[in-house]
C-alpha cells in the first residue's frame, strides 16, 4: 500500500469512473480472475464522493470527498496490489518505529498499519488488499476515516456477475 503513495501501487494505465456504480461496472467488465473483492456497502460519508479507478489487475479505487473553502476534505482508497506489498509495508512501518497490529474486521484478520497515512492490509486471492485514507477536516485522531475503511472492508465480496 505504500501508506504514503497510493499511485505507486498500480500500473500507469488508468480507467476512470465517476461514481461507485461506474467503478463496479468497469471492474466487472475487465473479467479479472479471480474476481476482485469489492465493497457491497459504501459508508454515508463516501456515497456522494467521486470515485476513481486506476489500474486493472492491480487496482486502486479512490473516493474523493472534494473540497470545502478551497481545501481538500479527504479521501479513502481501496484496492489490491502485488502479493509482496504487505511484507514491504510491514517492514517500512516497523523501520519507522510504528507497531503494526492484527485486527479482525468481519471474518478477516488484517494488519492495521500507520505511516504517513493509516490503513489496513492483508493477503487474499494471492494479492495484497488494502484500504487507507485521511480526512483533513474534523478527524484529528483518524477515527472517522478508520470507521469508513472498516465499513468498506466488512462488506467485501467477490465482484462477479453483470
Amino acid at each position: 500500500m505504500g501508506l504514503a503513495v497510493v499511485s505507486a501501487m498500480v500500473p500507469s494505465s488508468a480507467a476512470i469512473a465517476a461514481d461507485t456504480a461506474d467503478v463496479r461496472s468497469s471492474l466487472r467488465g475487465l473479467g479479472l480472475v479471480p474476481a476482485p473483492l469489492f465493497p457491497t456497502t459504501v459508508p454515508p460519508r463516501l456515497r456522494a464522493s467521486d470515485a476513481q479507478l486506476r489500474g486493472t489487475e492491480r487496482f486502486t479505487v479512490t473516493w474523493d470527498r472534494g473540497t470545502e473553502d478551497g481545501l481538500p476534505i479527504g479521501f479513502v482508497s481501496f484496492g489490491r496490489g502485488k502479493a509482496s506489498q504487505l511484507r514491504s509495508d510491514l517492514a517500512t512501518a516497523r523501520a519507522r518505529g510504528s507497531h503494526p497490529r492484527r485486527v479482525r474486521i468481519g471474518s478477516r484478520r488484517v494488519w492495521r498499519l500507520c505511516g504517513h497515512l493509516c490503513g489496513f492490509e492483508w493477503h487474499e486471492q494471492s494479492y495484497t488488499y488494502f484500504s487507507l485514507g485521511i480526512y483533513y477536516k474534523n478527524d484529528a485522531g483518524g477515527d472517522l476515516v478508520a470507521r469508513d475503511e472498516r465499513t468498506l472492508l466488512a462488506s467485501l465480496a467477490p465482484l462477479v456477475g453483470s
